[in-house]
């Protein structure tokens, strides 16, 4: 247990003694925690892109970019110290906050990086063979949804956004994107994750949306940083349509943002209601 001011608190069958980090910070300088840091993430980012950049090269600059990081990043409270960020959980999630946002550029920097094609169908963006079981209710109403029932979640968010993109004037068609093979790789706590988000929509204006509906944020701005360099990614693609990534925290902000998106917004009419 720690406490507020930093002090360890050992329980167990002897009398409680008070432990601080005083001693412990004396023999760590902030030098050593970015450099365990950026060893951490060359691992991590070979792992993912292989030798794009050779180690050598690249360990350097995430030692500049760690010691940026644990001079101007940090909000310390108490008598927090930028060493601390050694301990976990501290360490693990400056790690995850370094490694999202690294981008590999090319040395003529006229690409960038690219999508991962899936293979198999959901590499080839249709659902024409999606087909599955479920044990979850399921509504078959939806119009302009291309399969022909629809996965109701237990959360009043995402049946709520589904309701809106359903009737939506600027809406070509949407899915709930469950074992449609949409997913985005991402890292938490220094491990491998794939984040599914709820919904893709295709605009009559032929744009493409990938929306996230969050009543509570949790971990949701770590795959929002991964969502939308993946959206990057597919956008330098040739022929792709344009993509983007929104995360929403309620059913009417979809509605807004879809306004928003094909110019309906100032053809809608206005409801208001009267006092009574």
């Amino acid at each position: 247990m720690v406490t507020q001011d930093g002090k360890l608190m050992p329980f167990g069958p002897w009398v409680s003694q008070e432990l601080n980090l005083k001693e412990w910070r004396k023999g760590v300088r902030v030098q050593q925690v970015a450099f365990q840091l950026a060893a951490v993430a060359t691992r991590q980012f070979i792992d993912e892109h292989g030798h794009a950049v050779p180690a050598h090269r690249l360990f350097p600059q995430l030692l500049g970019y760690s010691v940026k990081f644990l001079q101007s990043k940090l909000k310390l409270q108490g008598d927090r110290q930028p060493v601390d960020v050694a301990l976990n959980p501290y360490f693990l999630r400056v790690l995850d906050a370094i490694c999202h946002s690294l981008t590999l550029v090319v040395s003529e920097r006229s690409n960038g990086e690219l999508a991962r094609i899936a293979r198999g169908v959901a590499g080839q963006r249709s659902t024409a063979q999606v087909s599955f079981h479920t044990t979850r209710q399921v509504w078959g109403t939806v119009i302009k949804c291309h399969l022909n029932l629809c996965v109701a979640d237990t959360s009043q968010w995402e049946q709520s956004a589904a309701y809106c993109l359903d009737v939506h004037p600027g809406v070509e068609a949407w899915v709930k994107n469950d074992h449609q093979g949409l997913f985005i790789p991402y890292r938490k706590a220094g491990k491998a994750h794939n984040y599914i988000p709820d919904f893709v929509v295709r605009l009559v204006n032929d744009r493409m949306l990938i929306v996230e509906v969050k009543g509570q944020l949790d971990d949701a701005e770590i795959k929002q940083v991964a969502a939308e360099r993946w959206v990057k990614a597919v956008n330098r693609e040739k022929d792709s349509p344009r993509w983007s990534y929104h995360l929403l925290q309620h059913p009417a902000d979809l509605m807004r943002l879809i306004d928003a998106a094909t110019d309906l917004a100032a053809t809608l009419p206005i409801l208001e209601m009267e006092a009574t």
